[in-house]
């Protein structure tokens, strides 16, 4: 609990939430790293699900390294946002809840990758398995469930 309360009173955490600008940018640039990841795990998701067939499955490797810029600026927004209050965020259960959806939602996009890596996987006409299209939905579900439990732990804590 000290560390916590050290990092509240740091001046990152006095910065997030005391300045005029502070949290509005970093909650920003959160939801700009969102959009990102969030954006790049979908359509990979939903081309696994059997939409917009004739995109080769190799063309998500380039979007991987944009998902991968979206996860860092998430990753350090989401730090400095925790550092504004992390007494709220650490005893905050949609926070929780959060964090472990985005770890399934991370857990099942590499699972898919590993299913689709194998060419057994596919069919000619670049279908895929029962199986890897149950983890795709699973995912869907993580990162939607992420993004839910986020907006929620506005409304179900004290702010700032």
């Amino acid at each position: 609990m000290h560390f916590l309360l050290w990092l509240k009173d740091s001046a990152i955490g006095t910065w997030v939430r005391e300045s005029d600008y502070g949290y509005a940018i970093v909650l920003s640039s959160h939801a700009i790293g969102m959009a990102i990841i969030v954006g790049a795990v979908l359509m990979f998701d939903i081309r696994i699900l059997g939409f917009a067939r004739q995109m080769s499955l190799k063309w998500f490797d380039q979007i991987y390294t944009l998902a991968w810029v979206g996860f860092g600026v998430n990753a350090v927004s989401g730090v400095l946002l925790f550092c504004g209050n992390p007494v709220k965020f650490t005893f905050s259960t949609a926070f929780q809840i959060k964090l472990a959806l985005i770890l399934a939602g991370g857990i099942s996009v590499w699972v898919l990758g590993k299913q689709i890596e194998n060419p057994e996987n596919l069919a000619p006409d670049g279908a895929v398995r029962r199986a890897a299209k149950l983890t795709a939905m699973l995912s869907l579900l993580f990162w939607l469930g992420a993004i839910t439990a986020g907006r929620l732990i506005a409304y179900t804590t004290s702010p700032i």
